[in-house]
């Protein structure tokens, strides 16, 4: 909720000037995180994202959506995966089918944003994300991830 009344508060200031954001994550959960993207799609200011050591998981998802520049610092790194279950699995067959359900659903909703961010294939997407997949600052940019790579003086003088 605090960087959604963050941007809130961006936006209702100016709608044109930039947002900046800067992430080292080495990824969360997948609700806190699809709320993070739905506020980024709907500011009406740019949000542009800067990867400032890692962004992992769902964090390398929310770099990628920035609407304003994607942009890495030299040694900055991605990695993009499935989502993962974060506590032991417990219960009854049916309990257990759902869950697989809704860990399906949400790994074909990331991936189909992944897809839009980088304009690559949800099949090319698919492909990455079946293991831990690692990008460099150059493949992130070569992948479709990333825009450019930045430096701390390019962010002093607002580049």
């Amino acid at each position: 909720a605090s960087f959604f009344k963050q941007v809130l508060t961006l936006n209702e200031e100016s709608s044109t000037e930039t947002i900046d954001l800067y992430i080292n994550s080495t990824g969360g959960s997948v609700s806190a995180g699809l709320s993070i993207y739905d506020t980024i799609k709907l500011s009406k200011a740019p949000i542009r994202c800067f990867n400032i050591c890692e962004c992992y998981s769902m964090a390398a998802l929310i770099f990628s959506s920035g609407t304003g520049g994607r942009y890495l610092f030299p040694n900055a790194k991605l990695m993009l995966h499935e989502p993962l279950l974060g506590r032991p699995v417990t219960g009854n067959v049916s309990s257990i089918h759902s869950l697989y359900e809704t860990m399906n659903d949400h790994k074909q909703k990331l991936n189909a944003i992944i897809a839009e961010n980088s304009g690559k294939t949800l099949e090319e997407v698919n492909a990455i994300t079946d293991h831990d997949h690692y990008f460099s600052a150059t493949e992130a940019i070569e992948y479709g991830l990333a825009d450019g790579v930045v430096n701390y003086e390019n962010i002093m003088r607002g580049e």
